[in-house]
């Protein structure tokens, strides 16, 4: 008896209802960073749709965030991540963080973006 409802390509939790989750739903996140951005890459629980948040960490006075329009298959999403990674090999590359379920909050310190995840 749980469901999600689709806001902006992301969900909210509903646990009192009986529909199935929307395919657009992200349920499991995939953190990366380069030196001048955080990568958000979320995936629907059937592993069929991924989509991408962008964190600007450059600017510490303003949280800049850009979520992508596009919802990517596996495929496309790895050539992305393939293609930052190379865009961004001088200054090391794309790394990976951690895996999450979500993004709890954030907050600007005085030279980085923090993310509270869980």
């Amino acid at each position: 008896m749980a469901s999600s409802t689709l806001e902006n390509g992301y969900c909210s939790y509903n646990e009192h209802s009986s529909q199935s989750a929307s395919p657009g739903c992200m349920q499991k996140f995939r953190l990366y960073e380069t030196g001048s951005n955080f990568y958000m890459i979320g995936r629907d629980k059937s592993r069929t749709y991924w989509r991408v948040l962008k964190i600007d960490r450059l600017n510490p006075s303003e949280l800049n965030i850009r979520e992508d329009s596009t919802t990517y298959s596996k495929s496309e999403c790895s050539e992305l991540l393939r293609r930052i990674h190379e865009g961004n090999k001088p200054t090391g590359g794309l790394k990976f963080v951690t895996t999450c379920y979500g993004i709890v909050g954030m907050c600007n310190e005085i030279h980085s973006v923090l993310l509270i995840i869980f």
